[in-house]
């Protein structure tokens, strides 16, 4: 028990520095996830969204209207703030990042694996989010809106494991001064942007035939196994 909370406060460390843009840039060559065989065997029957129950979540814009959604004043910032200190919020912030993942990326990596005959179920976890408010990119400048987590591939039948937890990432920029958030709002809601990227790297993982590079420096460090099939 003790070295899995030890590897999952790792993970969370690594997670947010990385997205706190702390992290040095790099590249890091990974193994393809699957063999041959298995890609030929398998296809993904689930995709199962989750967020770890001690992750690190920075998404100030959401707040407002979650806390307005919960009867309380969004234009009371030290009322918004409670509420999203309070159990409650931390709550409908979890449900509301659970429910924009599965939006996006179940319909990108549901069709990953070939169209074999044995089903196989994809657990993927965010672990960090940050999610740069405007106030800060005018205030503060240019930073980095990333999301942080893992996939992990299993044999939905035998819950067997098919390969280890993969560190993933997302990120899109977020620039600085009243014109940098103009801009970022042209492109479009920062967290789609972010599970977007997510969803391609996660995407190349999963489809890789010979090891391949992950921008990141920190992609081969150890990650917990994530919740596999119920009862496995």
């Amino acid at each position: 028990m003790a070295s899995s909370v030890v590897r999952t406060g790792a993970l969370l460390l690594v997670a947010a520095l990385w997205l706190s843009g702390c992290v040095q840039e790099g590249s890091a060559q990974v193994d393809n996830p699957l063999t041959a065989e298995q890609r030929a065997e398998y296809y993904i029957q689930t995709v199962e969204i989750s967020i770890h129950p001690n992750a690190i979540l920075s998404w100030e814009t959401a707040h407002a209207q979650l806390a307005e959604d919960a009867g309380v004043d969004p234009d009371d910032p030290l009322a918004v703030a409670r509420f999203a200190d309070s159990p409650e919020g931390d709550a409908a912030l979890r449900a509301l990042l659970e429910q924009r993942m599965r939006d996006v990326l179940v319909p990108k990596l549901e069709t990953v694996l070939g169209t074999g005959e044995k089903p196989a179920f994809l657990a993927v976890q965010a672990a960090s989010l940050n999610i740069i408010p405007p106030g800060q990119q005018i205030v503060l400048g240019a930073g980095v809106h990333g999301i942080g987590g893992g996939l992990q591939v299993y044999d939905l039948e035998t819950g067997e494991r098919l390969t280890r937890a993969q560190i993933m990432a997302g990120g899109a920029a977020a620039s600085s001064g009243i014109g940098g958030v103009m801009r970022d709002q042209s492109l479009g809601d920062p967290l789609g942007r972010v599970l977007d990227a997510f969803a391609v790297f996660s995407v190349a993982w999963l489809s890789a035939t010979h090891p391949i590079k992950l921008p990141w420096p920190n992609v081969n460090n150890e990650f917990p196994d994530l919740p596999g099939p119920k009862g496995s």
